[in-house]
């Protein structure tokens, strides 16, 4: 995904006192060094066949890369869990909370892409099952975040049909298979972008330019003439538009 600042063009256009305006094909020209020399320089990084998603961020002083890295806050009352994850991917960024205060202050802070919740949030009690009262809370509070309930006992069909009701994601084996969950991620990481790049076209949508016309009528032909309007008064029989 490629973002630019309203300067850049302006940049990349402009004439100085070394150069004339930029053509078209000098500005594709620009652009293209830009955005090559930036992507060589992430390519040559370990985690380059990890990316899903890089960001890249054009602005007058140069290309920045944002990969996109999934990032994932485990609710549970001790960090094992949490821990565990943290070893088997260590390519995810995580984070850890033992109350749903701690989760909705992170949640609040780090923006999870998935939020996991252990059924179970006592270690004394296996058939504690308050995670469904963190799950209601979270997405009363967080509708939009995905939260998966996980468990490590066996699950009748109330409980799981309570979760869905109360929201959640999905419901999976504790720990989860790798496979699962990296698919899982992956498709939370590409509905980002989809709509980061639809708030940007929404974002182009609402710039309105305003324009001229101008008609001129010569016999039975009749012309309309468009043009950009750069603040200046409409031309003589030009009208805004």
């Amino acid at each position: 995904m490629l973002e630019w600042d309203e300067g850049l063009l302006d940049w990349l256009i402009a004439a100085g006192d070394d150069r004339e305006a930029a053509s078209p094909e000098e500005v594709l020209e620009r652009l293209e060094g830009l955005v090559l020399t930036t992507l060589a320089e992430l390519k040559g990084q370990p985690q380059w066949k990890e990316w899903q998603v890089i960001r890249l961020e054009v602005a007058e002083e140069g290309v920045k890369g944002h990969p996109i890295i999934p990032l994932l806050l485990v609710v549970d009352d001790v960090p094992d869990f949490f821990d565990e994850l943290r070893q088997t991917y260590p390519d995810y960024e995580w984070h850890y909370a033992s109350t749903v205060t701690e989760a909705e202050t992170l949640i609040q802070r780090v923006q999870p892409h998935l939020v996991l919740v252990d059924t179970c949030q006592s270690a004394s009690d296996p058939q504690d099952i308050r995670g469904l009262d963190i799950l209601r809370q979270l997405k009363e509070r967080f509708p939009q975040v995905p939260v998966i309930m996980v468990t490590a006992q066996a699950v009748g069909f109330e409980m799981t049909r309570d979760a869905f009701k109360a929201g959640a994601y999905d419901y999976l084996w504790k720990p989860p298979e790798e496979s699962v969950l990296r698919q899982i991620m992956t498709a939370l990481v590409k509905q980002e972008e989809q709509r980061r790049l639809l708030a940007y076209q929404q974002s182009l949508l609402r710039q309105v330019v305003p324009f001229l016309y101008e008609v001129h009528k010569e016999g039975k032909v009749i012309e309309v003439r468009y043009g950009v309007w750069q603040n200046e008064k409409p031309a003589e029989g030009g009208k805004k538009g």
